[in-house]
């Protein structure tokens, strides 16, 4: 256990280090906007081909003044056709990028299981080895953020265990916290590491915000 000047002081070491992680997960979200933007952008291109073969069923070229409207507006689509490559190197890109999205989204959940490691060690560092149990601290989704930063750090040490999600063979501390996570409709996935969500229901976004959260844990009083 540390005085609040000792772990202050200790925040303050760990500033540089939140402030990288923070840095990492903006770009890597960054390159899931830009790539969902991408699939989007190929998914709304099919729909206007599609629509196309839609409307060459139903219009022909007797179909008095609704054909020139018709010719003009294929000649638009047609374009937009060509900006798409043929069938199969159309479901490679897609398939490639899907594959460097859930890859990005592995490595955030390894940046933010490091948040959540600091955030930990800050509790442990000030309060002991223990779990401490504070009052009147910040409460999410019915519980203590002290309950979310410590089993959500001991969640990401241990999530790829079998045994980690056997309720029977868990430790209840991180099973019960996470299922109130789910109760309250934060989207928790079995078998994966949920550090992401779980910083998210902290609503750290930021370092400042994460320190600012750590620091009123450290002055907060034992029950």
């Amino acid at each position: 256990m540390h005085s609040e000047a000792e772990t202050f002081a200790f925040i303050d070491e760990c500033k540089y280090a939140l402030e990288q992680l923070f840095q990492i997960l903006d770009i890597r979200l960054k390159a899931i906007h830009d790539l969902s933007r991408s699939l989007t952008q190929i998914k709304e291109t099919e729909d206007l081909l599609t629509e196309i073969f839609v409307e060459q069923e139903q219009w022909s070229p007797n179909a008095n003044s609704y054909y020139i409207q018709y010719m003009d507006r294929m000649k638009a689509l047609a374009e937009k056709k060509q900006e798409i490559a043929t069938e199969p190197e159309r479901q490679k890109r897609v398939l490639e990028m899907l594959a460097r999205m859930d890859a990005t989204e592995e490595s955030m959940a390894v940046l933010a299981s490091a948040v959540l490691q600091i955030g930990k060690q800050v509790l442990s560092f000030r309060f002991g080895r223990r779990k401490p149990n504070l009052k009147n601290v910040r409460e999410v989704a019915s519980q203590s953020v002290v309950e979310i930063i410590w089993e959500g750090r001991n969640h990401t040490m241990h999530w790829e265990e079998p045994e980690h999600w056997d309720e029977a063979k868990a430790r209840s501390a991180v099973v019960d916290m996470l299922q109130k996570l789910q109760t309250s409709g934060v989207n928790i996935i079995q078998g994966r590491n949920n550090a992401l969500a779980i910083i998210a229901v902290l609503n750290w976004k930021s370092a400042s915000e994460a320190i600012k959260d750590l620091k009123s844990l450290v002055i907060a009083k034992t029950a």
